[in-house]
């Protein structure tokens, strides 16, 4: 087996980005067709695509834009399988790229130098025809791996805080849209009842003012009698002017208990949504600092598998030194 099929294997972002279709995408096709679209994990769980997996992503992409149904996909699919298989002729070349990368993708940070029992063979094969491209190409997958998995650490820290972030927008937002209409509904509330009060004492006010026009036309024009008479029209207004006065207040008073339960409620909601708001922070601020211990530890890791292979190196320089002078 040739170098580059050992490294020849992609993750699910490269994928998405190779054929520009959202890793979301992916993972529903995957669903979708189950038993033909197989992808291989490694012994983590992580998938990983071939060029087999991206050819079919890509018959898959090519027939969705033609708007093909589910049904029609998967048996064109399986037609299409058929004839890939009876194509092939190095399946077994195949599963061995599989096998070495997930073999590759079980390796701990700082138990790189030593190779897995796996790709044993192969490691064999390849430092006795190439030993200095075999180096190489360990270098280079290892420095792949670490800068995909900084990467990881790095979009995971973005998306949590992008996410938190849009969370307590939408949750501003909407706390401020509420309160925004609780008020004005409170005010046209209040604006109501108040023209409601003012039309009913200025209805008061005309006719008092009516009354005591009446009773003055009377004391001039009438007599005794008729100023008696007026007396207790007058006494007959006053008191339905004071029971109209009476229920106006009862009213008044009890629009203003009103307005004032609904204010203690806006700002009872005001207090929930602030301290919701507070929480929301303070879950940002814990989740900040979760990632950034996890960047501390991903340093340590990088800097002891710095240490280890500067180790390396020096081991093997003091080993080609000794083998010159045997020589």
């Amino acid at each position: 087996m040739s170098q580059s099929q050992i490294l020849r294997a992609y993750s699910i972002k490269e994928v998405a980005k190779k054929i520009n279709i959202p890793t979301g995408t992916i993972r529903q096709w995957e669903k979708d067709l189950d038993g033909l679209l197989i992808i291989p994990r490694s012994k983590q769980g992580a998938r990983f695509f071939t060029d087999n997996e991206i050819a079919l992503l890509n018959k898959v992409k090519e027939l969705r834009s033609q708007n093909i149904s589910k049904t029609m996909i998967r048996s064109l699919l399986e037609k299409y399988m058929q004839q890939n298989s009876e194509d092939s002729c190095e399946p077994a070349e195949v599963d061995e790229t599989y096998a070495s990368y997930s073999s590759f993708e079980s390796y701990e940070p700082l138990d790189m130098e030593v190779p897995p029992q796996e790709m044993t063979p192969y490691i064999n094969e390849i430092q006795t025809s190439h030993p200095e491209d075999f180096q190489l190409s360990i270098d280079l997958f290892k420095q792949e791996l670490l800068n995909e998995i900084k990467s990881e650490i790095l979009q995971s820290r973005q998306d949590i805080v992008d996410e938190f972030r849009n969370e307590i927008m939408n949750s501003s937002l909407h706390t401020v849209k509420e309160l925004s209409k609780s008020i004005q509904r409170a005010n046209d509330k209040r604006k109501a009842d108040v023209l409601e009060i003012s039309d009913k004492i200025s209805q008061a006010s005309k006719q008092t003012s009516a009354s005591f026009t009446a009773v003055s036309d009377g004391l001039l024009k009438d007599s005794k009698t008729h100023y008696e008479r007026m007396m207790r029209q007058i006494q007959e207004s006053a008191k339905a002017n004071e029971k109209n006065n009476k229920i106006v207040l009862q009213k008044v008073t009890q629009k203003v208990k009103d307005t004032q339960e609904e204010l203690r409620y806006v700002a009872q909601n005001f207090d929930a949504q602030q301290d919701y708001l507070i929480d929301s922070i303070n879950n940002l601020k814990e989740s900040k600092e979760e990632i950034a211990k996890r960047e501390e530890i991903f340093q340590s890791m990088l800097a002891s598998y710095r240490e280890v292979a500067a180790a390396k190196n020096k081991k093997k320089k003091w080993w080609q030194v000794w083998s010159g002078k045997n020589q």
